[in-house]
């Protein structure tokens, strides 16, 4: 069941696989603590999508492939934290300020105005590419150290390495848990 879709730019997935690796190790594969982002797919979200996007298909993968004759460099600069009520709900990383991100928001948002209003899109726009979801704040709290610690340190070998690999349209199924995400493709045809 799909029940939205995103525009994003997807990263080389070599090295998250041991940043969630060390992190599933501290917060527990199967806790109650937090909902890990999904480790092979890692990406910056760039603009979002409803579930139903069949009018605009065509016009969604041209926006994708011009983004894609861009020349992107997508690093690593620090990491932080969405906030609901001082209190920490998302566990994001953020991309280097180049601005690619943001310039890549403002023109999907002007290219796709009916879309603006819907869903994360009405917030202030953050580049990131998101580790986790935190479930329980009080137990994450516990572990926060440790886990800032390790996130730091794979940091530490990713500092100013390129991860782009291409922009992409993707879809979602967020009824499922963890939030199920795959990728459509970036060309029109289908990556099947």
């Amino acid at each position: 069941m799909t029940t939205s879709h995103f525009i994003a730019a997807k990263l080389q997935s070599d090295g998250f696989t041991n940043l969630f690796g060390t992190l599933e190790s501290i917060l527990g594969t199967d806790s109650n603590i937090v909902e890990f982002q999904n480790d092979t797919l890692p990406h910056a979200t760039l603009f979002y999508l409803p579930a139903d996007i069949s009018d605009d298909l065509e016009d969604l993968y041209r926006a994708v492939l011009e983004k894609n004759a861009l020349r992107w460099n997508i690093a690593i600069a620090g990491f932080g934290y969405f906030v609901r009520d001082d209190i920490p709900t998302v566990c994001f990383l953020s991309p280097v300020d180049r601005g690619d991100c943001a310039r890549a928001n403002d023109d999907l948002r002007g290219r796709f105005p009916a879309y603006t209003p819907w869903g994360e899109n009405r917030l202030p726009f953050v580049a990131h590419i998101t580790l986790f979801r935190i479930i329980d704040p009080v137990a994450y709290e516990r572990r926060r150290n440790l886990t800032e610690d390790a996130i730091r340190t794979w940091m530490e070998r990713f500092d100013q390495i390129d991860l782009f690999e291409r922009v992409s349209l993707f879809a979602a199924d967020s009824t499922d848990r963890p939030e199920k995400q795959w990728e459509l493709g970036h060309t029109g045809k289908s990556l099947a």
